[in-house]
């Protein structure tokens, strides 16, 4: 009786016809949210990159600017 329950257990696991954790539904949803993640960290970091550029190049602008007036 235990046997052969596990053994339909096992044949509907691996038929996906069980609710289970890993489910097709599940990964993608766990892909999406994990993709739209990245994307957000990613644009965060090029945004800062370019906040630095504009902020360094106002600085030598200033600076560069302060020198030939001396």
């Amino acid at each position: 009786m235990v046997l052969k329950l596990s053994l339909f257990c096992f044949l509907n696991y691996k038929n996906d016809s069980v609710m289970g954790r890993n489910n097709e539904r599940n990964i993608k949803k766990h892909n999406d949210k994990l993709h739209k993640e990245q994307d957000n960290a990613k644009a965060k970091k090029v945004s800062r990159e370019e906040k630095l550029k504009e902020i360094i190049k106002k600085f030598n602008d200033t600076n560069s600017s302060g020198i030939k007036n001396s």
